[in-house]
């Protein structure tokens, strides 16, 4: 559990509801924290921008 809670703290989305469980016993609460099973879709963006930023660069080259 602590090693979940601070990777969301390392994300600047601390205590954000984007890291709890959204369903069973232990939904919306500290303890369902799972940054490990979840992959932001800003991240992905961000992925995915730089992927094409290389991409051209390697057309260029």
């Amino acid at each position: 559990m602590w090693s979940n809670i601070a990777s969301a703290a390392e994300t600047g989305w601390d205590f954000s509801t984007r890291w709890f469980a959204q369903s069973g016993p232990e939904m919306h609460r500290m303890k369902s924290i799972r940054t490990w099973s979840i992959v932001p879709v800003d991240l992905n963006a961000f992925i995915c921008i730089n992927a094409r930023i290389m991409a051209s660069f390697y057309e260029i080259t």
